[in-house]
């Protein structure tokens, strides 16, 4: 019974040569299905549904029917012939084994890759255009085709991509030369099919198969990075296998450009996990312009900084850092480590000693000058400071310094002295031989403290006061026209010495003016010069005292209200006496209330008449006059 869906088939059969059946002779449809068997060729013929009388099997040879432009024969061996294959679409060539043509030519140009132990077992082979080209190699031309003239090429030793020479370089060992034009250069392309992050997409591997396990010993390879479906980024690995060790990721460059050595994490554009050796002479450089910005190993153990391309600081192997400067001599047996700037340096060796120099560094032996100036140096030594200072002097000589001035452990100043001393307590100790001050300045005030050159003094320069306080209290004040004020502030013009309470006074002089001048007219009275004024020559009339400052200083402005003023006006009498007839105050009449509630009408002939007057200020222009009349003779 016939399967569900085919037909019957006949057979037919030849018995000639090389006889092929036509299309005619064959049938091929829903009803049955004819074979053609030419048993003495031993091959089996159909007829196809699209009516081509097809070769179905060769005793001889399989044939792959074309396909998509591909096609073929595989040919048995007999005993005259070596087996072959032979591939083409519509070529024209020779199939070469062991540099022998074992088929014949065939029409077309388009050969495809053939893998050689199909073929032979052993050996290489070509296919070529034309019988001849080089029986060592497998060729693939740029065209598609297997030629004489190929870019693929084996040959048995060495592979060429776009090239018949891949070994120009004369590498030992094998070689897969990729060659490429110069827009384009060779290219060697690894891929997979990874969808997510973490997935390989390509590997090349290094090994020895010396090694009984671990035969990979180092290997460079890409994995996927990022979530962005169908636009994955990638990392690209470093492995290396230490000596009897495995392998292990050594460096890693990031999807995102950094670059991680001995961290599969890097942060940075570089990060690196362990240390980092600059041999001698080398830069290490931070800027757009090679050395623009560096570090660098200047010299043995020496270590520069650069900026702008120019050197800026350097590290010394004795670890003494220049900035500016490469670090002088310094002294190597003390410990001694500086920091020397163009003209002087910070510097010290140990926990209690430390200087700041200015025009010198210490060589174990001397301060040296740095050039032609004055140095100068501040030193703390144990818990002592001081200051030298020394002259111009050369560069590359000794120094010689003088010690200005010294802060002591017991807190004691000294200027000009190394050693301040004080009999009790501390202070600040000034010594010159010339004289020696305290001078204390700010923007306003400029101040002599104390100041000693045969007379100790204390000296305001500018125009202020000098106060005197105690228990935080004002006491005292000079105010700048000298007028002296106790327990107030002076006021101008009311006198040089103001007192703001009682005083003991074992003796007080007083100014007086003696003239050779008579009494007559209008007298003025200077209060402000004087407290008696004594006329030696006779009276000549009767006369008007008028009390004032002085010519420039009313007695209104001399005083202040509740104050007041006693003076003394004596007057020579000869044998006509005359008197006081009138009094006034700067210029204005005041009627005086004398002693005994008399004014006097005259004089006393041949003495002397002691006028006193108390003057008293109650107000503004405003005075009461107390005054007496009395005969010495």
């Amino acid at each position: 019974m016939a399967q569900s869906g085919y037909t019957p088939i006949l057979i037919y059969g030849s018995g000639t040569a090389s006889n092929i059946p036509s299309a005619a002779n064959l049938t091929s449809s829903a009803n049955g299905a004819e074979l053609a068997l030419n048993y003495a060729d031993g091959k089996l013929y159909y007829k196809s549904s699209a009516g081509t009388v097809t070769l179905l099997a060769d005793q001889n040879a399989v044939t792959v029917a074309t396909a998509n432009g591909f096609g073929g024969t595989i040919a048995k061996a007999t005993a005259t012939t070596t087996p072959a294959i032979t591939i083409r679409t519509s070529v024209t060539g020779v199939l070469v084994g062991n540099g022998t043509a074992v088929a014949a030519a065939v029409s077309g140009t388009d050969f495809k890759t053939i893998n050689s132990t199909s073929i032979l077992g052993s050996g290489n082979i070509s296919i070529t255009s034309t019988p001849g080209g080089s029986t060592t190699q497998v060729q693939y031309n740029n065209a598609g085709a297997f030629a004489g003239s190929a870019n693929f090429v084996f040959d048995g030793t060495n592979v060429g991509i776009g090239t018949t020479s891949p070994n120009t370089a004369g590498y030992g060992g094998s070689v897969l030369g990729i060659y490429g034009a110069s827009s384009t250069g060779g290219n060697l392309w690894l891929t997979s099919d990874a969808t997510v992050a973490g997935n390989r997409a390509g590997r090349i591997g290094f090994g020895t198969e010396g090694n009984s396990s671990n035969k990979e010993i180092a290997r460079v390879w890409s994995i996927t990075a990022g979530s962005t479906a169908g636009n994955l980024g990638g990392d690209l690995l470093f492995n290396t296998k230490a000596d009897g060790g495995s392998l292990t990721e050594r460096m890693r460059i990031t999807a995102a450009g950094d670059v991680g050595i001995g961290t599969s994490s890097p942060g940075s554009k570089l990060t690196v996990s362990g240390d980092i050796q600059i041999l001698s002479t080398n830069y290490l450089s931070f800027s757009n312009t090679a050395q623009q910005t560096y570090i660098r190993a200047a010299a043995t153990s020496t270590l520069a900084f650069g900026t702008n391309s120019t050197e800026v600081m350097r590290l010394d192997s004795s670890g003494n850092l220049g900035l500016g400067v490469t670090p002088s001599g310094w002294d190597t047996t003390n410990s001694v480590r500086a920091l020397q700037l163009t003209q002087g340096a910070v510097w010290g060796y140990s926990a209690a000693n430390m200087y700041l120099a200015a025009n010198n560094y210490w060589n174990g032996t001397n301060r040296i000058y740095l050039s032609n100036n004055t140095a100068g140096e501040y030193r703390i030594t144990g818990n002592v400071h001081a200051w030298m200072q020394a002259p111009s002097g050369t560069a590359g000589n000794a120094i010689t310094f003088t010690q200005a001035m010294t802060l002591d452990a017991s807190g004691n100043l000294g200027v000009g002295v190394t050693s301040p001393s004080f009999t009790a307590g501390s202070g600040i100790h000034v010594y010159r031989t010339s004289g020696a001050a305290v001078r204390v300045q700010d923007a306003s005030t400029d101040f002599d403290v104390l100041a000693f050159n045969g007379n100790a003094t204390l000296t305001n320069r500018s125009n202020g006061a000098i106060v005197f306080a105690t228990n935080n209290t004002e006491r005292a004040r000079i105010d700048s026209s000298g007028n002296l004020g106790i327990g107030l502030t002076p006021v101008a013009n009311n006198g040089i010495l103001q007192l703001n309470s009682y005083g003991a006074i074992k003796a007080l002089i007083e100014g007086a003016t003696v003239s050779a001048t008579a009494a007559t007219g209008t007298i003025n009275y200077d209060a402000a010069t004087q407290a008696v004024v004594y006329y030696t020559s006779n009276a000549s009339a009767n006369w008007t005292v008028n009390f004032r400052g002085s010519g420039s200083l009313s007695l209104n402005s001399m005083m202040q209200t509740g104050q007041s003023l006693t003076v003394a006006f004596l007057v020579t009498q000869g044998s006509t006496a005359y008197y006081n007839s009138a009094v006034q105050v700067d210029g204005s009449s005041v009627t005086p209330k004398w002693q005994g509630g008399t004014a006097p009408s005259a004089g006393n002939a041949s003495s002397i008449d002691s006028y006193v007057y108390t003057i008293i200020k109650t107000g503004a222009a405003t005075f009461t006059v107390l005054a007496s009349q009395t005969k010495f003779a």
